[in-house]
C-alpha cells in the first residue's frame, strides 16, 4: 500500500477506515493498543488528537505502520498571518491586504485550505486579532465542508465588540453581512471586506 499523508485532524477518520478494513472492533483495538475503549472512540470521532506514540500504537493494532515527517509550513498558511498585525491597535495597524491575499488564494485553490489552516498562528497580545484569524480559519473550513482545525476551539471570542466604523446605516449593513463564524467571536465585520468578488472565475 502507498503512503497516505494526513494532518493531525485527519487521523481519526483515516484510522477508523483502517480499523474497519482490518475487521476489528474498537474494543479489540483498545485491547491490542493498550488504551481505553473511550480513547479509541474519541480519536475516531475527532474529539481527541492522540500523542505520536499513542497514534503509532493504534495504527500498529490494525496492522499499519505510521511514520512522522516534518516540513516547512506552507507559504500560504494562516500561521503566517501574524505579520499582518503590525502594532497594538488593530483598527490602524492591521494589514488588510495581506489577509485578503490569503483568503483570495484559498478561495481560488480550495484543495490547499486543509493544509493552510492546520497550523495555529502564534498568539499575539491582541485578542481581537487572534479571534479574527480563528474566525477566518473556521469560515474557510465551513465553506468547503472541511473539519474545523482543533486549535480554533482554544481561541476565545473577543471580550470587546469589534465593529467597522461608519454611519449607522453602514454599521447595520456590516453587522447583517458579518459571517456567523465572526459574530460568534464578537466580531461584526462585513465578510466582503475579506471575501471579495470571485474574480478568478
Amino acid at each position: 500500500m502507498g503512503c497516505i499523508y494526513a494532518t493531525p485532524m485527519e487521523i481519526g477518520p483515516i484510522f477508523n477506515n483502517f480499523r474497519i478494513k482490518a475487521g476489528l472492533s474498537r474494543k479489540q483495538v483498545a485491547r491490542h493498543a493498550g488504551v481505553s475503549l473511550s480513547t479509541v472512540s474519541r480519536v475516531e470521532e475527532g474529539m481527541m488528537d492522540p500523542t505520536i506514540s499513542m497514534a503509532q500504537r493504534l495504527f500498529s493494532a490494525v496492522g499499519m505502520h505510521m511514520e512522522i515527517s516534518i516540513s516547512d509550513i506552507p507559504k500560504y498558511s494562516i500561521a503566517h498571518l501574524n505579520s499582518a498585525l503590525q502594532g497594538d491597535r488593530i483598527e490602524f495597524d492591521l494589514d488588510w491586504t495581506q489577509i485578503r491575499i490569503f483568503v483570495d488564494h484559498m478561495c481560488s485553490e480550495p484543495h490547499r485550505i486543509d493544509a493552510a489552516i492546520a497550523d495555529a498562528p502564534t498568539r499575539t497580545n491582541n485578542e481581537k486579532f487572534d479571534a479574527l484569524l480563528a474566525g477566518i480559519a473556521e469560515k474557510l473550513a465551513d465553506d468547503h465542508s472541511l473539519k474545523r482545525p482543533g486549535w480554533c476551539s482554544t481561541v476565545p471570542p473577543s471580550s470587546k465588540r469589534w465593529a467597522s466604523i461608519g454611519t449607522p446605516t453602514m454599521m447595520m449593513r456590516n453587522e447583517s453581512q458579518a459571517p456567523p463564524q465572526f459574530t460568534a467571536r464578537n466580531i461584526y465585520i462585513n465578510q466582503w471586506q475579506l471575501w471579495r468578488e470571485k474574480w478568478w472565475e
